[in-house]
């Protein structure tokens, strides 16, 4: 008893002060708590956690392409597509959304406000009743995986000024909206510069842009004048982009976005940084007249090998010592020579250049065979080589564009203008001006334009296209542009005496000449508000395709005349004559059963009157222009489509390809539509292989226009042979009612009529003199007409040659939806077989007033003498300007044209 006792006593002695303990260790981890009361007390980055994301995503704004290294350096041009980059993180959570796009305008000093705010680094949005937004969305879809930066490029029409005032600034505006969130987030709200009529992108490709800074201050990117005498301050021809060759080109890759861009200068950036749609756009741009440079030493050999090599002058295929003695030629050829009897003074700097080019030795030259059609620029040598690729231009320059002998050259602007741009002369004068103070001033004048102070748009690029630019021998255009500038008188420069005339057949208002002066009819119009290129509703053959389509798409509203007398008809033989008819055959109860029979019969009358179709029809009707280029596989589409609706519906344009672009008629306020007409349209991206001009409204009993244009592959080129004696068709179209025009160097007009032409064949020329006969009755068909104005040689430059066709075949690349139950298509088929030879350049008269003496200069133009080969080392050589790249400072905006070093 006792043991037992002392046992238990002793188990229960040792477990009590056990349990104790356990309950204290128990106990432990609820003496520092959770901190749950003290949440200021808890460092995140001490415990290793990375804070929070504040904002849910992070937007860097809407980006128009291409872009430089900052604002100042992009913008968009009034009335031309272009692309969109914008980048998104997603900070939380993987996302999935959609992603729009607007462009709109702010007008007149509330913009230029708006733009300060924005710029300063807080963004202030102006309000939406102040804007005017186009009425066309871009929208993509976005997938955003958690803390991924994604790029996603779209692509919009910049607004034109009929809803915008020139005075005001473009904004690009982004939102964003996910699956689960009710409303769109704003993305940004971006200022952009909107470029003038005749300002198109310079573009730079290279990896050193301080070598280039030079370029800012050059007298063809902005003239040099007076500031408080001219009114042509922020004029300018071109916007340099240095494009940032990052992981990605900021660049188009189509060539439906290219209409902006005038020049590319091609440095040292790898050809392998494009991508292929990328390349093919630039290729594509070139063909219908733009403009390549390229620096042969830094990238010719590299550029040979890839898809461009085709398009150079020269086949880069080593590198040799360039003669210093070429090299002083060339200076001496183009420095701006003295001219004692008008108090200019010549280049100084042209011997000193000289001596500096002869001093160093091992300077790189590009060596290799060239090309069977290229040439020397005059007064070169073989230093600068050229070649013409479709309507556009290859430069290739066989010396390093950033060598010091050009740095210092004075005349290095001159240079550049004439023998890289194919720009027409300058000259600088003084002028009195009309205040009482008389006091003198420069300007900048144009002797080859009729002492213009400003060249327009078609001698800044030589992009063209037919349907945007070309101009027809009509004398009435449909229809009538509606609250469109370009129908002002007060601002058309065509009645401005300060334009002056277009020198390679361009004018600047597209109204239709009267029969009696086609004889000077220019070749193209170039547009007061967008320049040469830009989307056109209102152009000459635009108004007539449209018109052409009201008249063919068989639907024509019937007068009130012909309502009432269709109806009292139709009264009289239901009622009297069918009465007395069964009367005299004395069975006057079957009149009742003849009552639906002459109600079908009326319908049917009265529709075949009014040209409707019957019940709940839908029809199609298009009409097209193709465009290519000799030799080049790849054609220029303008289809102009006219969808009718017995009932309203909803349509989708479906593209096979990046290549395209699509809009309702009217988009841009160019041509008046009605209110039906007027609603929002969206273009979606990556939604297909193409984009997709969605959910665009067609009313009841109503014709809606669409323009739709597209970049196509023929399956082959369409080409003259060797010989100029055939003619071949490697395409997979089959052309009809084939023509040649053809007109010479001196004017002559010659003609073919070659009538069909099968896909795959070939067939001989036989020529006559004079144009070619074709209807041009009214009767005929849109294509018809279509057909006999472009074969029209009026308009047609001295040495040019195309040939002008029907196609039968539906074009491919465009679905519409739902299909309609009646469709009709025709084709006009244009392929430009000869371009006239590149104009032979010319320097400008004198230099800048930096290194002209003060004097009034009379205002007549001076006849000046093309540089015909390398003189002898003398100073009174022909004169151009040229610029070169500098070696030191990067490149800034420039605020005011600074002078030549």
């Amino acid at each position: 008893m006792n043991l037992t006792a002392r046992r238990a006593g002793t188990f229960g002695a040792t477990h009590r002060p056990r349990s104790y303990l356990l309950w204290v260790v128990l106990c432990l981890p609820l003496w520092a708590g959770c901190d749950g009361c003290r949440p200021g007390l808890r460092d995140p980055q001490a415990a290793g956690d990375a804070p929070p994301p504040a904002d849910e995503f992070t937007f860097r704004g809407p980006k128009p392409l291409p872009l430089g290294g900052s604002p100042a350096q992009s913008g968009i041009k009034p009335g031309h597509w272009f692309t969109i980059g914008e980048t998104i993180t997603s900070n939380r959570d993987d996302q999935r959304g959609i992603l729009r796009h607007l462009v709109g305008g702010v007008p007149g000093a509330r913009s230029e406000a708006l733009v300060d705010e924005l710029v300063a680094g807080q963004p202030v949005p102006p309000p939406d009743r102040s804007m005017a937004w186009l009425p066309l969305v871009s929208e993509r879809p976005a997938l955003l995986p958690k803390q991924r930066t994604k790029r996603f490029d779209s692509r919009l029409l910049a607004t034109s000024d009929a809803l915008a005032p020139p005075t005001s600034r473009a904004f690009l505006m982004g939102q964003f909206a996910t699956g689960s969130a009710s409303s769109l987030v704003e993305t940004g709200r971006v200022p952009v510069n909107r470029l003038v009529p005749e300002e198109y992108f310079f573009v730079v490709l290279t990896t050193r842009p301080e070598k280039f800074a030079i370029l800012e201050s050059a007298d063809w990117v902005r003239p040099r004048i007076d500031a408080e005498f001219s009114e042509q301050l922020d004029r300018r021809n071109y916007r340099l982009v240095f494009v940032r060759p990052d992981d990605w080109l900021p660049l188009p890759e189509t060539m439906l976005d290219w209409t902006s861009t005038a020049v590319v200068l091609w440095d040292d950036v790898d050809p392998t940084a494009l991508t292929s749609e990328q390349s093919r756009a630039l290729i594509d741009w070139v063909h219908f007249g733009g403009r390549l440079l390229v620096n042969g030493p830094a990238m010719g050999l590299e550029l040979t090998r890839a898809r461009l090599g085709p398009l150079l002058p020269q086949q880069v295929v080593a590198s040799e010592e360039l003669e210093p003695e070429s090299v002083a030629d060339l200076i001496r050829a183009w420095s701006v020579p003295a001219d004692e009897t008008r108090g200019q003074l010549g280049d100084d700097t042209t011997e000193r250049q000289v001596r500096l080019a002869q001093r160093r030795e091992s300077r790189v030259a590009t060596a290799g065979p060239l090309a069977s059609d290229a040439i020397a620029v005059v007064g070169t040598g073989d230093l600068v080589l050229q070649k013409l690729a479709g309507r556009g231009q290859v430069v290739l320059t066989r010396f390093d564009i950033t060598s010091d002998w050009l740095v210092q050259w004075r005349s290095r602007d001159s240079f550049i203008n004439a023998a890289l741009l194919g720009r027409p002369p300058r000259q600088y004068l003084m002028a009195t001006t009309s205040d009482d103070l008389g006091e003198k001033r420069w300007q900048l004048r144009y002797p080859s334009l009729e002492m213009a102070d400003s060249a327009d748009a078609s001698h800044n690029t030589g992009l063209r296209l037919l349907a945007r630019d070309a101009r027809l021998p009509v004398a009435s255009l449909e229809p009538e542009p509606a609250n469109d500038p370009a129908t002002s008188p007060a601002t058309s420069p065509v009645t401005d005496p300060k334009t002056g005339p277009a020198t390679d057949g361009s004018v600047s208002q597209p109204e239709p000449a009267a029969d009696d002066s086609t004889a000077a009819l220019p070749a193209f119009a170039s547009h007061p508000i967008q320049g040469i290129g830009g989307w056109r509703d209102d152009s000459d053959l635009a108004a007539v395709t449209i018109g052409a389509l009201r008249s063919e798409s068989g639907v024509n509203i019937p007068s009130r005349e012909f309502v009432i007398r269709g109806l009292a008809v139709y009264l009289f033989v239901l009622v009297p004559l069918n009465f007395v008819v069964f009367r005299l055959l004395g069975r006057v109860e079957w009149a009742w059963f003849a009552v639906p029979v002459i109600g079908l019969a009326g319908a049917a009358w009265i529709a075949r009157g009014a040209n409707l179709d019957i019940g709940f029809a839908r029809s199609q009707t298009e009409i097209a222009i193709v465009e290519a280029h000799a030799d080049y596989p790849r054609a220029h589409v303008s289809r102009f489509v006219a969808i009718y609706n017995s009932l309203s519906r909803r349509y989708d344009f479906r593209f096979d390809s990046p290549d395209a672009a699509a809009a309702p008629v009217g988009v841009l306020g160019q041509v008046g539509v009605d209110r039906e007409e007027s609603d929002d349209a969206t273009l979606r991206f990556g939604y297909g292989e193409g984009p997709i001009l969605a959910g665009v409204g067609v009313a009841s009993n109503r014709t809606r226009m669409f323009h739709v244009e597209q970049m196509i592959d023929l399956g082959g080129a369409i080409g003259l042979e060797p010989d100029q004696e055939w003619l071949r068709n490697d395409s997979r179209f089959e052309l009809t009612d084939a023509i040649i025009v053809a007109k010479g160097d001196a004017g002559q007009i010659r003609s073919a009529q070659l009538g069909e032409l099968a896909a795959g064949g070939r067939t001989r020329l036989r020529w006559s003199d004079g144009a070619p006969a074709t209807g041009g009755s009214g009767a005929e068909t849109g294509a018809a007409r279509l057909l006999g104005l472009l074969a029209d040689p009026t308009p047609l430059s001295d040495g040019s040659m195309r040939l002008i066709a029907r196609c039968e075949q539906l074009l491919p690349g465009m679905t519409v939806t739902p299909e309609s139950a009646q469709n009709s298509h025709s084709a006009v088929v244009v392929i430009h077989l000869r371009h006239p030879a590149a104009a032979t350049p010319v320097g400008d008269e004198n230099l800048p007033p930096e290194v002209t003496r003060e004097e009034l200069l009379p205002a007549e133009p001076v006849d000046r003498q093309t540089p015909a080969a390398p003189p002898p080392p003398t100073e009174s050589t022909p004169p151009t300007e040229s610029t070169e790249p500098s070696e030191s400072t990067p490149p800034t905006e420039s605020t005011e044209p600074a002078g030549p070093s």
